[in-house]
This record gives structure tokens, C-alpha cells and sequence, in this order.
């Protein structure tokens, strides 16, 4: 019986290229955790927020974690600050400033109970930050450095408002009591109904 020939004998093997080493993303990893870390303070508050728990849900480790924000603190300060960034932000575009007292008023109040009905994650993290005295929003002035503009758009409508006699003396200052409070109460009663926890963006 004649043998067969190999015919593998003298192919050239193309050897195999090296796997490129996978590109880390700072910004998506950094936005990563605060999106877990949003849903770990929301559900357990801060007391009860684990950074093992917010490594696992954002697919990290704890020593990044730390790379990015510290300790646990420093994650829940760059949570409050991007939280109450993003409804700042949404109030800016209601032009408020170019509105009638009246419907300017009226967009604000529809706007912050949709928002808030949306958003359980905001209030429980006011809630909590009302437990805690704001303990944290007071270590944040950024937060209040985002309010004082709104703050000033409200007391213009309140202004024009009670010249053309809608709106009755003392509102101004009550309304900028209210908006300037670190704690942030008055808002916060807006949606005590609302007890989940989501992270809509």
C-alpha cells in the first residue's frame, strides 16, 4: 500500500497577529460608575451604598473607583452635582427670562412636577440629603452657583408679575427661600409620593 503524501509539508503557516490591547475609555468608565453609583445611593442611600456594589454594576473595580473619585464621598458628590447639573440645565432651556410672569411661572411648576415624577432617582437622593441636613450639597457650591441664575429669572417674573398686579406681595421672597435652600425641602415635597428608584437619563 503506497503512503499518501502530506501536503501540509512546506505550506507556510501565517502566524497569527498579537490581540491589540483593548482601549480603556476614561470618560466612559467614569460615566459608567456614576450611572451605577446613582442606582446604589438611590436604593440604599448613602449610608447604606457599597462601593463593591457600584464596581459590580459598572462592570469595574473598586481600585478604579478610587482612581476616579477617592473614596466613597467623592463618588456621591460628583453623583449630586451631575444630578442636580442635569435639571438645572433642562430649566435653562425654558427661556424663562423671555416669558410673561404668568406663563413663566406655569412652565417652571409643570416642568419640575414632570420632571420629578420622571426622575425618582432625584428625589430620593433629595430625600436623603434631607436626612443627612445636607451634610454634602453644602460641601458643593457649584450646586448653589448653578441656582442663583434661576433664582434671579424667578424673582424677575415675581417682580413684573406684581406690578401687573398677579401675583400677591411677599412671593419674591418666599420663592427665593425656597430655590436658594441647600436642602432643598420645598422641592422635594413636589413628589413624596414617588418611592422607586430609576436612572432615566
Amino acid at each position: 500500500m503506497t503512503a499518501q503524501p502530506d501536503k501540509t509539508v512546506g505550506i507556510r503557516r501565517k502566524p497569527k497577529r498579537p490581540t491589540a490591547p483593548r482601549q480603556r475609555n476614561p470618560e466612559r468608565t467614569r460615566h459608567a460608575i456614576l450611572d451605577a453609583a446613582r442606582s446604589e445611593f438611590c436604593q440604599y442611600g448613602f449610608s447604606g451604598a457599597r462601593v463593591e456594589r457600584i464596581s459590580r454594576k459598572s462592570k469595574t473595580n473598586n481600585r478604579m473607583i478610587y482612581h476616579y473619585f477617592g473614596n466613597k464621598e467623592g463618588v456621591y458628590l460628583a453623583v449630586l452635582e451631575s444630578v442636580y447639573g442635569e435639571i438645572r440645565k433642562r430649566e435653562q432651556r425654558l427661556d424663562l427670562a423671555n416669558a410673561e410672569p404668568i406663563e413663566g411661572m406655569r412652565k417652571l411648576i409643570l416642568f419640575t412636577f414632570d420632571f420629578f415624577a420622571s426622575r425618582s432617582d432625584f428625589l430620593a437622593l433629595i430625600s436623603n440629603e434631607n436626612i443627612l441636613k445636607a451634610k454634602f450639597l453644602k460641601r458643593l457650591p457649584s450646586i448653589q452657583a448653578m441656582t442663583v441664575p434661576l433664582v434671579e429669572v424667578i424673582r424677575d417674573l415675581l417682580e413684573r408679575g406684581q406690578r401687573q398686579g398677579n401675583f400677591a406681595p411677599g412671593s419674591i421672597r418666599s420663592s427665593s427661600t425656597c430655590r436658594l435652600s441647600p436642602r432643598a425641602s420645598c422641592t422635594s415635597r413636589a413628589g413624596t409620593r414617588s418611592r422607586s428608584c430609576s436612572t432615566r437619563t
